[in-house]
């Protein structure tokens, strides 16, 4: 897979995938593992769902690089949150 990593950076990726490039390199990483299982089950089975499930799957990837191209998304979603704790049997009244 790695190969496949190195393969996506150095080479002319399609419009549709270029959202790639704005992914971080564990994500590249994880996304190339992704799509080789994605495509590789599309192809084989044929089936129309699984089809589907790869281009959720690619929908998924560029909302993730929508998100990472945005730093103060990410450093909002990585922030320590704080709860709350939430006394459930005290909702009952």
């Amino acid at each position: 897979m790695r190969d496949a990593e190195q393969l996506f950076r150095s080479t002319a990726v399609p419009d549709s995938l270029a959202f790639f490039s704005d992914l971080s390199p564990l994500n590249q990483r994880l996304f190339v593992v992704e799509l080789w299982e994605a495509l590789s089950k599309a192809s084989i089975s044929g089936r129309q769902e699984d089809e589907r499930a790869l281009l959720e799957m690619l929908e998924g990837w560029e909302a993730t690089a929508d998100i990472e191209r945005h730093p103060e998304i990410v450093a909002e979603i990585q922030r320590p949150k704080e709860y709350v704790r939430v006394d459930l049997d005290s909702l009952d009244d």
